[in-house]
C-alpha cells in the first residue's frame, strides 16, 4: 500500500509524496485525447502517457502500474480498481443529475410553460466581464443560447423549475449540459444571470459556475 504524507499544487503542478518519494505530476488533454506527465526526482524517472480517449483511468492505470514497480509496491490490477472507481462516480453523478436528465436530449425544444419567465424579458445580450456576451433569441414561445466568443456553445433553453433553464448544447459530444438561473430585480424583470454544469463530472475547464452575466440594455 502507498502511503502519503502531503498533497498539493506547485507552479503548476500537482505534487505528493509517495512511499517517502516526491511525485511530480499534471494532465492535460483536448476532445478526443487526455495525457499525463509524471516525473519522480529522486529516481530519475518520468513518464509521458499519451491516450486516444477522454477516462483519466486509462492513463493513471499505466503510470500507477510502472511507479508500483519502481516503489516496490506489490503487483495490483489497477485497471479494475479505477474501473470501479469510475463506475462509482458515474453511478453518483447520474443520481445528483437525474432530476434534469428526464429533459429531451435531441435539438427540438421544449416550449415554454406557465410557470416560466416571460420568454421576452429573458432574451437579449448578456455580458460576463471575462467570457463576453451571450445572446438569448426568442422564436415564438422558444428561446436559444448563443455565446459570441465560443460559437460552438450554442444550444437550446428548457424551462426546468423557478427561475432556472437548462441548456442543451446542440454539440452533443459536450457532455456539459448546465443550468442557467436569472435572478429578478426589484422590478420584477431579470437583473443577473449565472451557471452550473447539471453533472459533477463535467469537466471544469467549462467554469460555468464563474460566470455572472449582466443584461445590456
Amino acid at each position: 500500500m502507498v502511503r502519503s504524507n502531503f498533497s498539493t499544487y506547485g507552479l503548476g503542478w500537482f505534487i505528493n509524496d509517495a512511499n517517502g518519494y516526491k511525485v511530480v505530476m499534471h494532465t492535460g488533454g483536448l476532445a478526443g485525447m487526455v495525457t499525463q506527465v509524471v516525473l519522480v526526482p529522486s529516481l530519475k524517472l518520468g513518464m509521458v502517457v499519451l491516450t486516444n480517449q477522454e477516462q483519466s483511468g486509462a492513463y493513471n492505470a499505466i503510470s500507477l502500474t510502472i511507479l508500483d514497480s519502481y516503489l516496490g509496491v506489490p503487483a495490483s490490477d489497477r485497471v479494475s480498481a479505477l474501473r470501479q472507481l469510475r463506475d462509482e462516480r458515474v453511478a453518483k453523478a447520474a443520481r445528483q443529475s437525474s432530476p434534469a436528465r428526464v429533459l429531451p436530449s435531441t435539438g427540438a425544444t421544449a416550449p415554454m410553460t406557465a410557470a416560466a419567465l416571460d420568454p421576452a424579458l429573458v432574451a437579449g445580450t448578456w455580458r460576463d466581464r471575462w467570457f463576453g456576451d451571450v445572446t438569448i433569441s426568442q422564436a415564438g414561445d422558444r428561446l436559444h443560447f448563443a455565446a459570441r466568443r465560443s460559437p460552438k456553445l450554442n444550444g437550446d433553453l428548457q424551462y426546468f423549475r423557478g427561475n432556472t433553464y437548462i441548456v442543451k448544447w446542440r454539440d452533443r459530444s459536450y457532455d456539459a449540459d448546465a443550468y442557467v438561473t436569472f435572478s429578478l430585480g426589484h422590478d420584477g424583470k431579470p437583473s443577473r444571470m449565472t451557471m452550473a454544469a447539471i453533472s459533477p463530472l463535467t469537466d471544469f475547464s467549462f467554469d460555468f459556475q464563474d460566470l455572472d452575466f449582466q443584461p445590456i440594455r
